[in-house]
C-alpha cells in the first residue's frame, strides 16, 4: 500500500479490504465493506478523496484528483 509518509492520512474503516498491491496515496477515506483489488490507484493530490461503503476498486483502476496545469500562450 502507501509508504509510511503518507498512511497517516490514509483512513480505512473496519470492515474494508485493501489489498496490501494497491497504492494509495494523500488525504484518502475508505469505507466499510469497500475492496480495493491488487494494482489499483487511489492518489489525492488537490484535495481528499471518499470512497463510501460498499465498492469495488478494481484492478489497476486509477482514481486522482490532481492539479490541473494552464499553460499560457506567447
Amino acid at each position: 500500500m502507501a509508504d509510511k509518509s503518507t498512511q497517516k492520512s490514509v483512513k480505512i474503516a473496519a470492515g474494508a479490504l485493501v489489498c496490501v498491491e494497491s497504492e494509495i496515496k494523500g488525504d484518502v477515506t475508505i469505507g466499510p465493506r469497500t475492496v480495493v483489488h491488487p494494482k489499483a490507484r487511489i492518489i489525492a493530490e488537490a484535495g481528499p478523496i471518499v470512497i463510501g461503503e460498499g465498492n469495488l476498486i478494481e484492478e489497476q483502476a486509477l482514481i486522482i484528483n490532481g492539479y490541473v496545469v494552464y499553460f499560457k500562450n506567447h
